[in-house]
């Protein structure tokens, strides 16, 4: 039992550690299609001026950079980069738990 909680806290860590990275990346590509400085993770996507061409660009390049095809209208659901990078992080694990397994992975 105790071998098995150390994996469910390493795989915790794991995804942790992946979540900050999602928010940075997605918080730099707000800031680089809003033509902003900087963005705050809590910073909402139509208070900073965002609109239907700038998700649509937004999406793209998140998909793009993160392999995954999170849809236009997460964007609009996941109004804040925190929310987004959430969105992000989720399609990822769908993504690798619907992937084939070998019986060796188990």
């Amino acid at each position: 039992m105790r071998a098995r909680r150390g994996i469910v806290t390493r795989y915790i860590r794991q995804v942790k550690g992946f979540v900050i990275l999602k928010i940075s990346a997605i918080a730099n590509i707000w800031s680089e299609v809003l033509g902003l400085h900087a963005v705050s993770i809590t910073d909402r996507f139509l208070d900073l001026g965002g609109d239907s061409l700038k998700a649509g660009r937004i999406v793209a390049r998140v998909n793009s950079a993160f392999g995954v095809q999170v849809q236009f209208q997460a964007l609009l659901e996941a109004a804040t980069v925190a929310e987004m990078a959430i969105a992000v992080t989720s399609a990822v694990l769908d993504q690798v738990d619907s992937e084939p397994r070998s019986l060796e992975d188990d």
